[in-house]
């Protein structure tokens, strides 16, 4: 997500909407993750869609703020600390299957639907905005958008969102979802096998310090039954227009899953020098200070279709980084920690509307 920072520097504002990009780390797990190749000791890095599949998902979150924004301006009244939990239930239906040149892999077309969308907020004051932003959230329920998704994992074209989300933050956090739902640009193209790590490193979208980057470490565990995941057998497969996808039959046959763990650091990859982001320099605006975090995600991937059929995931990040004007003594100082929490689950077709 592209931050948009201003001259002027306002207290409220600026820090929930540098604060954005703390927050859309969570659920970072993907949705969709490995295929079977046909080395039968290695798994790949893509699901089997088939037109008219239907994947129905829910994804519960929650963020505990807590913070100080100072500046020349203070608000001693303002919230210190923000509780948000989130639960939405979203209907993916593949809708068009496109051949990419030089892979194997094709382009795909989902639409999302979100069937529910529940957001409470929890703070030690009223928060006018963390409210504002939850409006935006719960505007949600009942609609449907539409993405691409290319054989990277990349997510590009979407469409639906504008008319609903104003609050750029909230269009912002969306959009990091959809481009969170696909792990295949995070490993290794070759595929895995059973107790291999890998490394990657992506950059923090948004984050206020130059640099920020998201660091992981990420090992094959396992394989075990599907139903472990989250406790209860789900349907990988999803309802299809394609005999070879059965959720009941799959469900019966109790799928086996890869079991991915991914530990990771949030961090400044260059922290020396000036640690102002192009975007800012451009506004008239220096940053300085830290970002850093850990945390890890627990993944559980049929190894029958790469869906993803639980993922868990859990952060905590500090944050302490001052905003200035380059023209004038106007500064935001930000302190503050966010503590994450994720669970994605590919709900059962006995439960399904």
């Amino acid at each position: 997500m592209a931050a948009n920072p201003s001259r002027k520097l306002n207290r409220k504002h600026a820090s929930r909407r540098y604060l954005t990009a703390a927050l859309a780390i969570t659920c970072s797990a993907g949705i969709f993750g490995f295929m079977p190749g046909a080395d039968h000791d290695r798994v790949r890095l893509s699901p089997r869609f088939a037109v008219g599949q239907i994947l129905d998902y829910q994804i519960e979150m929650r963020n505990v703020t807590k913070g100080r924004a100072t500046g020349l301006v203070e608000d001693p009244e303002a919230a210190s600390q923000l509780s948000q939990s989130t639960t939405l239930v979203v209907r993916l239906e593949v809708l068009h299957l496109e051949s990419s040149a030089g892979s194997d892999i094709p382009k795909v077309r989902i639409r999302a639907t979100c069937q529910r969308a529940v957001v409470t907020n929890e703070s030690d004051a009223y928060d006018a905005q963390a409210e504002a932003m939850a409006d935006q959230y719960r505007k949600l329920e009942g609609h449907s958008l539409e993405f691409g998704l290319d054989p990277e994992g990349h997510v590009s074209e979407v469409t639906g969102l504008e008319g609903v989300l104003q609050d750029p933050s909230a269009l912002a956090s969306v959009r990091g979802w959809l481009a969170n739902i696909s792990a295949g640009a995070r490993f290794p193209k070759k595929g895995i096998v059973i107790g291999e790590k890998w490394h990657s490193e992506e950059p923090v979208p948004g984050a206020p310090l130059r640099e920020t980057v998201w660091r992981a470490e990420s090992t094959y565990l396992r394989n075990e039954q599907c139903r472990a995941a989250g406790g209860q057998a789900g349907s990988a497969t999803g309802e299809s227009t394609s005999p070879r996808t059965d959720p009941a039959e799959a469900s019966e046959q109790g799928e086996n899953c890869a079991v991915i763990l991914t530990q990771f650091k949030i961090l400044q990859a260059n922290p020396h020098g000036d640690l102002t982001p192009a975007d800012y320099l451009h506004n008239g605006l220096r940053t300085s200070g830290v970002w850093t975090g850990s945390g890890e995600s627990m993944n559980f991937v049929s190894l029958h279709t790469g869906f993803v059929v639980s993922a868990t995931q859990t952060v905590d990040q500090d944050l302490n980084f001052t905003i200035a004007s380059a023209s004038s003594s106007s500064r935001l100082n930000y302190t503050g920690n966010v503590k994450s929490q994720s669970q994605i689950t590919l709900l059962p077709s006995a439960i399904k509307n």
